[in-house]
């Protein structure tokens, strides 16, 4: 995973389980789906 730009808000790091719990990739805003 890459650092937060200075000024932004962390995203999650690395994959992050799902509701189902199932692991999903992190993508910016949009689900890849």
């Amino acid at each position: 995973t890459m650092a937060p730009a200075p000024g932004t808000t962390p995203a999650p790091a690395a994959p992050a389980p799902a509701a189902n719990g199932v692991t999903l990739p992190v993508t910016p805003q949009v689900p890849n789906q």
